[in-house]
């Protein structure tokens, strides 16, 4: 299985993430609260904590310290989906330990924040568990970062400075060992190719009705221009949701396979029951696909695909 990406040539080593669509964003100010909602959600409380407020997708506390935390949750299913802590009432600032989940309560995201920037060591993971683990300082990615396989196989190990990819990094194969050098100056790769090697034939999936574009690029601006009209067009945000102000980003999986049929959709974070059901019924309205292809061969490949949902 090969991941993809429109922002990227390269099959083997970047995730897609197209156009989201809805109404302008604001961030979620977490102060409704109601009675009905108290006993909804089961979680332990830390020493001290307090709930404060509790809605139909989260829960509001206060801690001895005098920080707040928020847990928010996929309410049809009481899966908590993220802890935030924050150094302010408002909810603005981040600031302590932060935890995100999937929708099947495998872990997505942790590490912390110091008054709203990343800090110390963060492990981000996908869906079926491949992992990137490294460290922040003051909100930049510094030192070595490494990457692992849905197996916990070691894939690549990537220095960065000030939050750019800087100096010699390694990609491992299957046997552990190191199969290529990189050579990177301020994100910018060096040594791209082993000199005399020949770059693998590649091509990304697109729409059928893209085909008359002039290159990839051209093909991939086409397929993202039209799935960004078409949510335009057809995607409604549920009442349900609105009234409850549920918003945010609904993160799905897909797969594109060998004949250019999307299979295996996955909610990753789907917000809510009625989100879930409106992003499905959109991707089902998605027209035909080119498969991918990679040395004269078609392969099945993986795209990341958020909608973003927002109260006006």
């Amino acid at each position: 299985m090969i991941f993809a990406s429109m922002d990227c040539p390269s099959l083997r080593t970047c995730s897609l993430v197209l156009l989201f669509a809805s109404a302008p964003l604001l961030a979620q100010n977490f102060q409704r609260s109601h009675s009905r909602y108290k006993e909804k959600f089961h979680f332990a409380l830390e020493p001290g904590e307090q709930i404060e407020r509790t809605w139909f997708h989260y829960v509001v506390t206060r801690l001895p310290d005098g920080h707040w935390a928020v847990r928010t949750f996929y309410p049809e299913t009481g899966a908590m989906t993220a802890h935030m802590t924050f150094s302010d009432k408002k909810l603005e600032t981040l600031d302590g330990s932060y935890r995100r989940w999937y929708d099947n309560g495998s872990v997505r995201e942790q590490g912390a924040y110091a008054e709203g920037r990343r800090t110390g060591a963060w492990a981000h993971v996908q869906l079926k568990g491949a992992r990137r683990e490294g460290r922040y300082v003051n909100g930049k990615a510094q030192g070595i970062w490494e990457s692992k396989d849905n197996d916990g196989r070691l894939t690549s190990s990537i220095p960065y400075l000030d939050g750019k990819r800087h100096g010699i990094g390694h990609n491992y194969g299957k046997d552990g060992l190191s199969s290529d050098t990189l050579a990177y100056e301020r994100d910018s790769l060096k040594n791209p190719h082993k000199p005399g090697a020949i770059k693998p034939e590649e091509r990304m999936p697109y729409l059928l009705a893209c085909d008359t574009a002039a290159d990839e690029k051209g093909r991939f601006r086409c397929t993202e221009s039209l799935i960004f009209d078409l949510l335009r067009k057809q995607l409604r945000y549920p009442e349900d949701a609105q009234e409850l102000e549920v918003s945010g980003l609904a993160d799905f999986e897909f797969v594109i396979d060998k004949e250019g049929r999307m299979v295996e959709i996955l909610a990753k974070n789907a917000l809510c029951g009625s989100i879930e059901e409106e992003c499905r019924r959109i991707f089902a309205l998605l027209p035909a696909w080119r498969p991918g292809m990679q040395d004269g061969k078609a392969v099945s490949v993986v795209f990341n695909q958020p909608v973003r949902f927002t109260l006006r």
